[in-house]
């Protein structure tokens, strides 16, 4: 999947692929303690990383988003 797919596109797929429907992400996430009123709504607003972590959670996925430095090749971590 290239980089210009959308964060909101990259989920739908995964959503397709898992054969979850947004209602049933829904219902997950409200079981995690993060309820969404409205889901299609939500993923196409600005989110968290801990709100993307939750939804790969519920898909049974790990999500790693890590950036790393061009010139020595070292991810850069954030600590705190």
């Amino acid at each position: 999947m290239g980089l210009n797919v959308d964060l909101y596109e990259y989920i739908k797929r995964v959503l397709k692929i898992r054969r979850v429907s947004d209602r049933q992400l829904s219902l997950c996430m409200s079981c995690m303690d993060n309820p969404v009123r409205n889901m299609s709504r939500k993923l196409r607003s600005d989110m968290k990383i801990s709100f993307i972590v939750a939804i790969a959670d519920c898909l049974n996925c790990d999500v790693d988003i890590r950036f790393i430095d061009k010139d020595s090749g070292n991810e850069i971590v954030l600590c705190g």
